[in-house]
């Protein structure tokens, strides 16, 4: 059984695999690999960090939305290689994905939403839901 579980930020995207008896943990940031949380995350855990140049100070609107684009393909690309490579393709697979906040700014909801339903739109795909 495969037991995948991901929390989906616009800036923080965490995904953790129980599969054949082994835990995965991945982080998906914004941060520069040498930020202080990455470095600790390297510290303590055995976690796979991937990071992304994501760019929130871009002046141009079209420009400032194709790159959170770029960045959510990326970022869902590389979360489905990554639960790929590590389960068993041949056994159930047990998904918990976090929902959607609501809160008062509904610019980076719409972002959420966005990189939310990119990957649960390729996970569904793959496991054909």
């Amino acid at each position: 059984m495969n037991y995948i579980g991901i929390d989906i930020s616009k800036i923080s995207t965490g995904l953790s695999i129980e599969s054949n008896n082994k835990n995965y943990l991945f982080s998906y940031n914004t941060m520069k690999i040498t930020s202080k949380w990455n470095k600790v995350l390297n510290e303590i855990t055995n976690m796979k960090i991937r990071t992304y140049n994501y760019d929130n100070n871009i002046k141009d609107y079209s420009k400032s939305e194709i790159n959170k684009l770029e960045n959510f393909i990326q970022i869902s690309n590389d979360i489905i290689a990554d639960i790929l490579s590590v389960i068993n393709t041949n056994e159930d697979t047990i998904i918990y994905a976090e929902g959607y906040s609501y809160g008062k700014n509904p610019g980076p909801l719409l972002d959420l939403v966005g990189i939310g339903s990119t990957i649960r739109s390729k996970i569904m795909k793959i496991f054909q839901i």
